[in-house]
Order: C-alpha cells, then structure tokens, then sequence
C-alpha cells in the first residue's frame, strides 16, 4: 500500500506548477487520450450541476475545475471548489470561486467551507495513502455526495508509456551523461580562441564526446524503430542552447540547460511517483472495500479506455442522505 507523497515527489510537482498550469497529461490536446478523458468529464456534468461546494484531490493548479467550467459553458461558475494538493500551487487566483490549497495532504484535512456534495480527482486520488481514502471520503461528503476519481493503472497505456520515459531519462541522465556533456561543449564555446586554426582544435575532445552521445541516441531510435519524444525534445533544446552560445551568450545558455537538468530530474522523480502509485486490480478492490465500510455506496470500477489501449479506472461512491 502506498504512503501519501514523500517530500521529494512533493518538491517536483511544486517545481512544475511553479512554470506552467498544464499537468502531465494535457486535458484540452487533440488526441484519444485526452479526448476520452474530456468525454469521462463531460459525462459527469448532469450531477456536478446541481452541486454548490466541490472539491478536487491532486488537483494541480485547479485543472479539472478549469477544464469543467469551460466544458459546462457558463453552468458550474457558481460552483465554489476547494483544490487540494500536497505540493505548491500559484498563489495568484485562477476564478473567484475556485480556493487553491497546496501543501495540503487531503487524507488530514477538512473542507474549509462545509461537506462537499463533489470530490473529483483525475489522477490524484492514488497518491493519497491507501488506508487514509475512504476515512478521509467520508468526512469530505455531505449527505448524497458523491466521489468520482479517476486513477492510475497498473500495466495501463499511460503506465507503460512512464515506464519508457523513465528508461529514455536514465539513458540521458544517467548512462550517457548527455547535460554533462553539453554542458562542457558549452563552456568550449564561451573560452573559443580568436585564432581561426586553434579555434578548430578548440576542445576537440569535448565536443567529440557529446557527438558520440548524440549519435549513441540517434542510432538506439534507429535500433527500436521508433522516435523517443524524451530524447527529441532534449536534443532540440541543446541544439537551441549551442546556437544561443554560439551568438555570444555562452553564460545564458549554460543557466538554461541547468534549468533543463533540474527539470527533467523532477520530471524522473515524478514519473517514479506516477508508477509506485499506480493501482492493480488488487489495490481497486481495497480501495472500494474501504469505501464500504465507512458506509458509502460503491459500484463497480470501470477501466476507461480509448484506442489505443486502457487508459485508467473510474472509481466512484456516494454518501447515503
């Protein structure tokens, strides 16, 4: 069973709200899916109509509220929301009834506004401890409120997709040392002598070495058949960052890509986070035997698929009245 988010998950999901308001999956992209998560939420309209508090568990910068109020189209802006999340959230307002709560771990807290009639969570819930979900479910409720979460699957698209994120970051991070490598290429750039013959032996070695990375990359895409998106998108930004160096901003770039290197180490500790927590079918059936024995109405899971393949599980309950 899991444990709530230790502080170094924590620190990398802070790290990333602090640059953007767009979680790791994107809930307004085009593509199967993002459109099968929009149509789950979208199905759940009818019901969060007629509620006046909600609360969203994991909820990032207040994603979902977001992305159901445009969905809604003017009929949940009355809807006051209380979005809780262990890491850091923006401090600036996102709509007057949505109440950002960071650092705040939901299976220890209490509404601030009264039981909600919605708790809602699209891959939120599972990072809440498991023994902790359906205490802390009851005493959010009101009365014929009711749960809806989305959650993370074991051997699901998304899980399988982390699994090879993970690998390709390893690959950089760790076996090829890739920012290491740049990064003295880099600072080559910054010391290049005016003399045109030293400049082409300039750090010859340095620069080879983050060649032999690069192509290393290449031919392992060539070898699978298949582009990593991980490695693409860092191997376009260090392309970008040697052409800012080479206009004479050799000190800008060398900031730039340490940004890039804390980045996509938090994007690895999240990643790990995202697959510790995902649920087996085992870990389902708890979670719904927990509900039920603090007296709330379950039904069955559903896995909710598209495509290409199964995307996560629908666990919902409700509070009798």
């Amino acid at each position: 069973m899991n444990t709530s988010l230790p502080g170094a998950d924590a620190t990398a999901w802070s790290s990333l709200w602090a640059r953007t308001r767009q979680g790791s999956i994107d809930l307004t992209a085009v593509n199967p899916v993002s459109d099968t998560l929009r149509g789950h939420w979208e199905a759940q309209l009818p019901w969060l109509v007629e509620c006046r508090h909600a609360a969203d568990i994991g909820s990032g910068p207040a994603i979902l509220p977001m992305l159901l109020r445009q969905l809604a189209l003017g009929r949940l802006d009355g809807l006051t929301w209380e979005c809780i999340d262990e890491a850091s959230l923006p401090v600036e307002p996102v709509a007057p009834t949505i109440h950002l709560r960071g650092e705040t771990d939901f299976a220890s807290s209490t509404p601030l506004r009264g039981a909600v009639q919605a708790l809602v969570s699209n891959f939120g819930l599972e990072y809440v401890a498991r023994q902790d979900v359906a205490a802390a479910s009851a005493r959010w409720l009101a009365p014929g409120g009711r749960l809806c979460a989305v959650v993370h699957r074991r051997d699901s698209l998304i899980d399988r997709t982390s699994i090879q994120s993970l690998d390709d970051l390893s690959v950089v991070l760790d076996e090829l040392s890739l920012f290491e490598r740049a990064d003295g290429v880099l600072r080559a750039m910054a010391t290049l002598p005016d003399d045109p013959a030293a400049r082409a032996t300039h750090a010859s070695d340095v620069r080879a070495a983050y060649n032999a990375a690069v192509d290393d990359l290449k031919q392992r895409m060539t070898d699978r058949g298949s582009r990593s998106a991980v490695w693409i998108d860092i191997l376009t930004a260090l392309t970008q960052l040697a052409r800012l160096a080479g206009s004479g901003q050799s000190a800008l770039a060398r900031e730039r890509a340490l940004a890039m290197v804390a980045d996509y180490a938090a994007e690895r500790t999240r990643l790990q986070a995202m697959r510790a927590s995902a649920c087996t079918a085992d870990d389902l059936a708890a979670l719904v035997a927990g509900l039920q024995a603090v007296g709330l109405q379950t039904s069955p899971t559903q896995d909710l698929t598209c495509s290409l393949g199964m995307i996560g599980s629908v666990l919902t309950a409700q509070r009798p009245r």
